[in-house]
């Protein structure tokens, strides 16, 4: 029996990649919200990757010349 080992340890590989952001604010305050997502799949079984992040940022203007952002 002949056994072809690249097809047994190997597979074709793929990836995805998603982000959403949202932003908005006022006048005295804004805020951005950024989330991702990622998934690779390696070209040897089992080596697959799946990564998940996310941020957010806010911004408040406490007078005209200073603003404070975390």
């Amino acid at each position: 029996v002949y056994t072809d080992w690249e097809d047994v340890a190997l597979q074709t590989a793929s990836f995805t990649s998603s982000n959403l952001s949202i932003e908005g604010g006022s006048d005295k305050s804004n805020f951005r919200l950024s989330l991702g997502y990622f998934d690779q799949q390696s070209v040897h079984l089992g080596n697959d990757f799946t990564r998940y992040t996310s941020r957010v940022n806010l911004g408040f203007n406490l007078t005209d010349r200073l603003t404070v952002g975390y």
